[in-house]
């Protein structure tokens, strides 16, 4: 719906089945996180890229996802939450 082509260096953040689903659906990465309402268990089985047990092992992972995505937002890090995508500079 927004026009892009190239998902590579797109991900969605949840913690919830439903989140690695949504992001099966869109055709992107999914890392799901330990610290909400889900388990390992609920995430693993959908079938989560990678889990994160702690916001600061999520953010390690998202700084090395920033070289792939500056080619969709030079300014800072792309974001997609529920609801937005926000260019964070």
């Amino acid at each position: 719906e927004m026009g892009i082509s190239d998902r590579s260096g797109c991900v969605m953040v949840g913690d919830r089945s439903h989140d690695a689903i949504g992001a099966k659906m869109a055709q992107i990465d999914f890392i799901g996180v330990l610290y909400g309402y889900g388990s390992r268990e609920e995430l693993e089985a959908e079938g989560a890229d990678t889990i994160a047990a702690s916001v600061d092992s999520l953010r390690a992972l998202l700084l090395n996802l920033t070289k792939s995505l500056r080619t969709l937002c030079p300014q800072g890090l792309f974001i997609m939450t529920k609801i937005a995508f926000y260019c964070i500079v």
